[in-house]
């Protein structure tokens, strides 16, 4: 028998004016696969604060993105205890190691991703992965330093590796980005895309 989803994603628990517009379409366009898919993604999931639902519904992308990952590591056969509430994952077998799941969002003066109906094309792909860069930088930033300041003194986090699993959701056209900006921003190596 196959373990079912025990979260409720796509019942609205919050008042249509605060829905991220991702989670809207996902309403207002319903698609039994996509709601297959993510229900899949979630199986095995534990909401311990209980505002996992709330935020995928009026923040969506981190949440999605932890949906995600919490797929991958599952579809690996990795153990993961969600009895600590903090990092995201605490993986227990085959191997022993944390991970953090981010996102790096727009900037405030930016478009959001779900935009892309209003969004061109980059007109200069290498401004747009600096900014891409930029991006993933602060967020980079932001965990290693919640890393520094909490995780790594945690007893099930210490001496183990510990994994910042990091998404662009920058721009409405982010796929545009592919691996460039995080190998400029963890490996000093770039390719100039105009060139």
């Amino acid at each position: 028998m196959t373990e079912q989803c025990q979260m409720d994603l796509l019942t609205p628990i919050v008042a249509r004016a605060e829905w991220h517009a991702n989670f809207a379409a996902l309403i207002d366009h319903p698609n039994q696969w996509n709601s297959a898919v993510l229900s899949d993604w979630a199986v095995g999931f534990k909401d311990r604060d209980g505002k996992f639902v709330r935020e995928f519904q009026t923040t969506f992308n981190g949440c999605f993105w932890e949906l995600y990952l919490n797929a991958v590591l599952c579809e690996r056969q990795l153990t993961i205890d969600f009895t600590f509430p903090s990092p995201d994952f605490a993986v227990t077998a085959p191997w022993t190691f944390a991970m953090e799941a981010t996102i790096a969002s727009n900037s405030p003066d930016t478009l959001p991703e779900h935009r892309r109906a209003d969004a061109q094309l980059p007109d200069n792909l290498n401004e747009f992965n600096r900014q891409a860069i930029i991006r993933l930088s602060n967020s980079l930033l932001s965990k290693y330093r919640k890393f520094k300041s909490n995780y790594e003194a945690l007893p099930h986090v210490a001496g183990k590796p510990f994994v910042i699993a990091l998404a662009p959701f920058h721009a409405p056209n982010f796929p545009l980005t592919c691996q460039r900006a995080i190998e400029a921003l963890l490996f000093n190596y770039y390719i100039d895309e105009e060139d």
